[in-house]
């Protein structure tokens, strides 16, 4: 550090830089928390930060490299960078790995939870979620079911945008069972989205809410002599989608049953 204080800390001393400290980091852990600290928050007698913030954001950026976190490193996430949004959402970003989302959960956690995170904190938490879909869908939702509340506007709004980020191709029963929570009722269909999106994975899942769906439309209309069935852009997408002829077949069969 007294070496780099010395000299221009251009673009073109990054590389070094994050060799030193992926270097430390395996040697040296407790001389890598220590340098990691300095670089972060050291400052000039002036009160000016001794480091240029290219330098900080690399270093923060690289914390997440490596599979599995130090203990050292998340005390002191939890202790100094947590509390500075800035410097948190640089690691937010960075995290790509199960390790580290666990991690990061559980300062999170430590901290009182999602209850307690601020919009700008909730927001950097719900994008690495997005991120990890495609690593460990079961972890993601898993943790997502335990901590948002779903008679909560805004948390529903954050699960949605998660199971939307695109196509999960993924019908498990976390996803069922949140699903569940979202929906407020199967009448019209909700989060039609979500249901194309699980139709090749679970079409039985996908095949009973249609049919509850025209169950409860065929019960609001029973007094009419020829109910009618209401089907949307969207529903009728997801019909077209569903071309299974054992599907229709069953949606057809619950229709017949229902009307004699």
């Amino acid at each position: 550090m007294d070496e780099l204080k010395g000299q221009h800390q251009g673009l073109f001393i990054r590389a070094a830089v994050k060799s030193i400290l992926m270097f430390l980091r395996e040697q040296k852990p407790k001389e890598y928390i220590y340098t990691l600290d300095q670089l972060l928050y050291s400052q000039e007698d002036n009160g000016r930060s001794t480091f240029r913030f290219h330098l900080k954001s690399l270093a923060l950026q690289t914390l997440a490299n490596f599979e599995t976190p130090l203990r050292s490193e998340l005390d002191l996430i939890s202790r100094k960078i947590y509390p500075n949004p800035v410097y948190m959402e640089l690691v937010f970003n960075s995290v790509y790995t199960l390790n580290w989302f666990h991690a990061i959960w559980e300062i999170i956690d430590n901290k009182g939870g999602w209850k307690e995170l601020s919009k700008t904190y909730r927001e950097l938490a719900i994008t690495m979620c997005r991120r990890l879909l495609g690593r460990d869908v079961d972890s993601v939702l898993d943790k997502l079911s335990t901590e948002l509340n779903f008679d909560d506007e805004e948390d529903r709004k954050h699960l949605e945008n998660v199971l939307n980020f695109y196509e999960l191709d993924y019908s498990g029963d976390k996803f069922v069972e949140l699903y569940s929570k979202l929906v407020e009722g199967r009448n019209p269909l909700q989060y039609i989205n979500l249901l194309n999106s699980s139709i090749q994975g679970n079409p039985t899942f996908v095949c009973a809410e249609l049919k509850e769906n025209i169950r409860l439309q065929l019960q609001e209309n029973k007094e009419t002599f020829l109910p009618n069935i209401s089907v949307s852009y969207d529903v009728g997408e997801l019909y077209k989608k569903s071309y299974s002829r054992s599907i229709i077949a069953s949606l057809l069969i619950s229709c017949l049953m229902y009307l004699l």
